[in-house]
Parts: structure tokens; C-alpha cells; sequence
């Protein structure tokens, strides 16, 4: 194949990994495609986690890495970004892993298919293996095509920068928020759905997302977490200047769910949070009719929304994806 030699760059972010980073460079260095760049940053951590790094890098010349003072993961993501030199780009989470055919898989892929984007499933795991590696097919994606499908099912076009190959071009204008905020995923994702041609999604799991409990996503409630507000509004303002109200009516559902679960783990953790809980419910009641309006819900789904906004402590928060996963939405 002409385009064999091609460069992929992997791109890791690491912050407090000790237990885990050996695992990920593991499965990385045996990747089956040759031509590789690890990129490797570490984001200040106070563990062991910089001299595990280091002992790779003197022993694989593939592998290159750096630290940093503790500025938070959109930073190292922009960071690795502007020293990456591969034709093609993959973010790894420094507690996860790949199958060892993961990279060749999504190269051939993107080949075959001429894509910007291929994206591979993943696999919840708390082990270090991947317990179904069957081949489902693809699913190929004109821009639009998934623009419409972002975040609407678990198979198709998803916000996490992790788990797909891009090409290099992709990110040529399009960089992470510079303040070192959360959920730096979803400032990203639509826009790079936006310039991308072809989206394919491989219908295999080639990515194991390992439960660590101390990682970003997983570790106790911090208003930190709060960051999503702003990325849902961000996400919403831009389906809504892109005229798909299919997105914008989903959006607003989720952010409607993200309200509701901010609300209870505010209660929960931070009760004195009285301005914040007040927000919420206000921010809910502004969003709630437009939502109704636009979603044609089955009618229990209708009055669980409806009744939150009269008792929020009796209806609590339910996820997006427990909505998704039930096929409730249209």
C-alpha cells in the first residue's frame, strides 16, 4: 500500500499514572503499524509517574517525553498538538490501552475509505484486556451525515478526543481552551466533525477505557464539574448557527440532564452552594419549554422533566446516555 510509511503520532496526556502508564506505553510499542511518534507529557505529577516515562523513552527512540508544571489536560492536549510531526494524529488517556492491531486497523481504514476521521469503539474495563474484539463492520459519514449523528447514539460520531485517528489537517486551525478547564472534549469534537470530509466509525473494540478511580472523569464531585454547562451551551450555540434542529433539540435535552445531575451532587456535596442550586433551577425552567417543544418524548419521559422542575429532590439526576441506551429519544 502507497501510503504504508505514513506517520502516526500518539499522543498522551499524563497526570498521577504511575499504576497504569506502563500498561498504556505496553500496548502502544507493540502496535502492529511501525511508524510511530509517542508523545508523551506530563502534566506535574507527584507520583513515580515521570521516571516510569523516562525508562521507556531511553529504551524505545519512538518515544519522546517532557514535563510540565501542573496546568490541566486542555493545555498538554494543545501542547502535543504543536509538537506532534505525524501525518496522522491519536490521543490515548494515559490509563488506558489499545489492542495491538488498534493503529494499523484505523490507518487502513482511513486509506481505504479517504477519511479525516476514524473513530474505533471502546471498551469499559477495570481489567487489562479487551473481551470482545469482533469485527461489526463501519459506517462511513459524510460531514453532515455526522454532525447530525454527534453524540446521539454510543456507535457513532462521540465528543471524547480519545479512541480516533485523525488526520494531521484536522487540528491546523482548531485548538483546545487555554484555561485548563474540564470537559475540554466537547469545545472540540463538532469542530472537528466541521471540517471533516468523511467520517468513518469502526465497528470494533480496539480501545479499553479503564476505570481508574482517580482519573478526571471518575473521581468525587468538584464544581469543577460545572464546566460542562459551558461546554453544553457552546455546543448548542453551534448547531443552532448550523440550522441541524434535530442536534439542537438533543443538545438541549442533554443539557437539560446535566442541570439535573449538577443539581443533586451539588445538594449532595456543597448544600451551602444556595446561589448555584438557584441558578440551576432557573436555568432549567428557561430551557424546559423549548425542549417539550422540540422533542416529540414519550409521555413518562415528558413528565419526569416536568415534574423535576416542580420537585427536583424527589426526580434527582439521571445521565444522557441512560436515555440513549434505552432508544427513548427520537
Amino acid at each position: 500500500m502507497k501510503n504504508r510509511k505514513e506517520k502516526i503520532s500518539v499522543l498522551i496526556p499524563s497526570y498521577q499514572v504511575e499504576p497504569f502508564i506502563s500498561r498504556c506505553l505496553d500496548s502502544v510499542i507493540s502496535q502492529t503499524y511501525p511508524n510511530l511518534e509517542i508523545l508523551v507529557v506530563d502534566d506535574g505529577s507527584s507520583d513515580g509517574t515521570f521516571g516510569v516515562l523516562e525508562t521507556y523513552a531511553a529504551n524505545d527512540d519512538r518515544i519522546r517525553v517532557w514535563r510540565e508544571v501542573h496546568r490541566g489536560v486542555s493545555i498538554v492536549r494543545n501542547q502535543l498538538l504543536e509538537e506532534a510531526s505525524g501525518d496522522y494524529l491519536f490521543f490515548l488517556d494515559a490509563d488506558d490501552f489499545l489492542t495491538p492491531d488498534a493503529l494499523q486497523i484505523l490507518y487502513d481504514t482511513a486509506v481505504k475509505y479517504q477519511a479525516e476521521i476514524v473513530q474505533c469503539e471502546m471498551e469499559d474495563t477495570s481489567g487489562d484486556e479487551i473481551s470482545d474484539h469482533s469485527d461489526r463492520g463501519v459506517t462511513v459519514y459524510t460531514r453532515m451525515e455526522a454532525l447530525r449523528a454527534y453524540n446521539r447514539t454510543g456507535e457513532g460520531p462521540r465528543c471524547m478526543s480519545a479512541g480516533k485517528l485523525y488526520k494531521k489537517s484536522i487540528f491546523d486551525h482548531i485548538r483546545y481552551p487555554e484555561d485548563g478547564r474540564t470537559q475540554e472534549d466537547e469545545y472540540v469534537a463538532f469542530l472537528a466533525l466541521d471540517v471533516c470530509q468523511r467520517f468513518v466509525a469502526v465497528h470494533r473494540k480496539l480501545y479499553g477505557y479503564f476505570h481508574n478511580p482517580n482519573s478526571i472523569m471518575r473521581r468525587k464531585f468538584s464544581l469543577d464539574e460545572y464546566a460542562a454547562v459551558e461546554a453544553l451551551q457552546n455546543s448548542l450555540k453551534f448547531f443552532e448557527e448550523r440550522k441541524i434542529p434535530e442536534q439542537v433539540s438533543r443538545i438541549r435535552f442533554r443539557y437539560l440532564t446535566i442541570l439535573r445531575c449538577l443539581y443533586r451532587k451539588t445538594l449532595e456535596n456543597f448544600p451551602q452552594e444556595t446561589g448555584r442550586l438557584s441558578w440551576l433551577k432557573e436555568e432549567y425552567h428557561r430551557h424546559l419549554p423549548l425542549m417539550l417543544q422540540e422533542l416529540k418524548l414519550p409521555e413518562e419521559i415528558r413528565q419526569e422533566f416536568i415534574g423535576w422542575e416542580q420537585d427536583p429532590e424527589k426526580w434527582g439526576g439521571i445521565n444522557y446516555w441512560y436515555y440513549v441506551d434505552r432508544k427513548v429519544l427520537p
